[in-house]
């Protein structure tokens, strides 16, 4: 897992210490992406549920969380749309039946199409056998992501995605260090995006226990980082060039038409005939066409 330390509350961001992965049970993980106060609280009520019981397995973590996003988002509906009414959830369906059909339907749609602030996030969390990994999306459903392989969240999620899509990454048949150079690429991928922060945490799921990812090893990603990432400029310009050699080599007139030869068969070099060179050129060609064809006729 690797996230970045970008904190969204409302409509304003900014960098923080605070990582945004919280311990939820000793073999699981949340990440989160989105409004850091609906998260605090959905975190709050999901660590109060879970408290006391036996290690639970990460989809019954991700369907508590995901009900208390549901639960904070209801409230925060109520408050916007049936408290100034002198409402809440309760007295709305209880007096509904009081209601004209209009009215209520316009208050039912209202409380529908309410969003709020986005959220998501992550739950990745081993049940002794194998590690599951699960999203919860800002309406609080859950999904399964295990047979996906992998998965991203936030404002960065599709730069992220795209680079393991091409990547073929597969976390079942790949090696730690794969793992880790890939997520983090990932992740730097990801700060392409506006609103992605800078600095990097990493946390690893093992069937067994997780373990935070030492700032010594993220030091050390980021140095190989710069390093790929310089070869593969220093790649790409010279891959320009040989193809500017090849350009020079056939002439960039026919170099636009496709055709490998002398640059010169046709007017100046590197002039294209006009369009109406171009129409004379056919019209002989047709012209000539029967002529051709009547004499391979009659040699026949």
């Amino acid at each position: 897992m690797a996230s970045d330390e970008m904190i969204t509350v409302g409509d304003i961001q900014y960098e923080s210490s605070q990582q945004k992965v919280a311990v939820l049970a000793s073999k699981s993980l949340l990440m989160i992406a989105g409004d850091y106060a609906i998260h605090s609280e959905a975190i709050q009520g999901t660590v109060s549920q879970l408290k006391g019981k036996a290690e639970p397995h990460p989809q019954k973590i991700a369907l508590i969380y995901g009900q208390e996003i549901q639960k904070v988002k209801r409230r925060h509906a109520e408050d916007v749309i049936l408290a100034p009414l002198g409402m809440n959830t309760d007295t709305f369906l209880a007096q509904m039946k009081d209601m004209t059909d209009s009215f209520a339907n316009e208050i039912k749609e209202q409380l529908q199409r309410f969003s709020g602030h986005s959220v998501e996030a992550i739950i990745v969390g081993s049940d002794g056998d194998a590690v599951h990994m699960y999203e919860v999306d800002s309406r609080g459903s859950v999904s399964c992501m295990d047979d996906v392989q992998f998965h991203a969240i936030g404002a960065g999620a599709w730069h992220a995605k795209s680079h393991l899509m091409q990547a073929g990454y597969a976390r079942t048949f790949t090696n730690l260090a794969t793992a880790m150079a890939q997520t983090y690429t990932a992740k730097r991928r990801a700060e392409l995006a506006p609103g992605v922060g800078k600095p990097t945490d990493m946390h690893l799921v093992l069937k067994d226990q997780w373990y935070p990812i030492s700032r010594a090893d993220i030091a050390k990603l980021d140095e190989l980082y710069a390093e790929y990432t310089n070869q593969q400029s220093a790649l790409a310009l010279e891959t320009v060039a040989k193809l500017q050699e090849h350009l020079n080599a056939i002439g960039p007139k026919n170099a636009a038409i496709g055709i490998a030869g002398d640059s010169e068969a046709d007017g100046e070099a590197g002039e294209l005939a006009s369009p109406t060179a171009q129409g004379n050129e056919a019209t002989e060609e047709a012209a000539a066409r029967p002529h051709i064809l009547g004499q391979e006729k009659g040699a026949a």
